[in-house]
């Protein structure tokens, strides 16, 4: 495991505390390091940025009570979704 972690501070150095945090778990973190090494600087930052968007919209949906649309459900499921992997369809907002 040191030749990840010292590879991982050269790389992004700040972080090297959460690596010593996930210690307890080796192949996790080498798992996560493996794949976060395979990225450029700016992937990691997209993918960053599109998860915060993802979670930004999730928590304003939940705190104005917005549901799905209408039609969206039926559509997903004949795009091959099942029942059990969709959110829950409370309706949209009045």
């Amino acid at each position: 495991m040191q030749p990840i972690y010292q590879r991982f501070a050269t790389k992004y150095g700040p972080f090297l505390n959460q690596v010593k945090v996930l210690a307890h778990r080796p192949p996790a973190v080498r798992h996560i390091m493996g794949l976060l090494l395979d990225f450029a600087d700016e992937q990691i930052v997209e993918l960053n940025l599109r998860t915060a968007r993802c979670g930004f919209f999730n928590r304003f949906n939940d705190a104005l009570q917005i549901g799905v649309e209408d039609g969206l459900i039926a559509d997903m499921l004949a795009h091959g979704a099942t029942e059990e992997s969709l959110p829950l369809h409370t309706g949209a907002a009045q």
